[in-house]
């Protein structure tokens, strides 16, 4: 699969016993769907997302899903929108730029510094500094 952020080829990471897609380029992650609830260990992770959605907060997306290659939803998320992320309109999945994956772990686990949240920014930014 390529990157969905810098067309790049993307590596698979097996993290926590679910399978990550990995750009060392871009530090980009792509989830397949039901993969964010996996990781995070929270069966409604998502919810996160449509709630957002549901409230209007969108952003400029332009970005397609690596697997229908259409169009994704741009979705601002957190108290101040801060993190913005790019969800499959069709639910392939969720595309995190680097060090959001992280961020929406923490804010699922009320912001606090989860071992799983903790997990992912090691794993990533240790994969980043090697790319």
């Amino acid at each position: 699969m390529n990157c969905v952020s810098c067309n790049e080829p993307m590596i698979t990471l097996e993290l926590d016993g679910v399978e990550v897609d990995h750009c060392l380029s871009c530090a980009g992650v792509w989830l397949d769907s039901g993969e964010l609830e996996l990781l995070t260990r929270q069966p409604d992770a998502s919810r996160v997302i449509d709630k957002a959605l549901e409230d209007g907060r969108r952003g400029s997306g332009t970005r397609r899903c690596p697997i229908c290659r259409k169009k994704m939803d741009c979705v601002m998320i957190g108290s101040n929108h801060e993190i913005e992320i790019d969800r499959c309109t069709r639910n392939h999945g969720i595309w995190f730029d680097r060090g959001e994956l992280e961020q929406i772990a923490a804010l699922l686990d009320d912001r606090k510094q989860s071992a799983v949240a903790d997990l992912l920014r090691r794993t990533f930014n240790e994969t980043a500094e090697k790319g």
